[in-house]
């Protein structure tokens, strides 16, 4: 296995033309010409036809089957237009719907607590309140968040499968 990084090949560069400047002309000749005989058949790999990137970002995807699209419908019930700022809750939740509601992602906020017992579903609920007052001084006008109990369960959350929605009230 071999792992190539630029921050690693450029000593050898550096080896290849002090070897190549001390080297007779015959040798330097045959190293260019293999040098260029290798970027031409990459460059050639590279400018061939490549096959369509299936994605989760796909605009062709009907609404109804597609979690991502049942975020931006969610968001669209809330009366968001394109233009609109966004926070998110967690990192683990993909941001295509973003980009499908052409809204922009300007605030994130992080729960510590991830256990779900009833004491940290108070501890939660506890940081969702700070987390409100916080997300007011924010640009954000919604909130989305994946399925965090303690959070999602309290009252103004629209639920889109497995992800909600909340409008931020300023």
């Amino acid at each position: 296995m071999v792992h190539v990084e630029g921050r690693f090949i450029g000593a050898f560069f550096v080896l290849l033309w002090t070897c190549m400047r001390c080297a007779p002309a015959k040798v330097i000749y045959a190293i260019a010409g293999t040098v260029a005989v290798m970027m031409t058949i990459e460059a050639m790999l590279v400018s061939g036809p490549t096959s369509p990137v299936e994605s989760l970002q796909s605009t062709t995807a009907p609404p109804s089957r597609d979690s991502q699209w049942r975020i931006v419908q969610a968001l669209q019930s809330f009366g968001s237009r394109p233009g609109d700022q966004a926070a998110i809750v967690g990192t683990d939740l993909p941001y295509f719907w973003a980009r499908l509601a052409r809204v922009k992602i300007v605030a994130e906020v992080r729960p510590s607590s991830v256990a779900y017992d009833r004491q940290a579903r108070a501890d939660i609920a506890a940081e969702w309140e700070h987390a409100r007052e916080v997300l007011r001084t924010t640009p954000a006008k919604f909130v989305v968040s994946p399925a965090i109990p303690g959070i999602v369960d309290q009252l103004g959350w629209l639920g889109a499968t497995d992800t909600f929605v909340y409008r931020v009230v300023k």
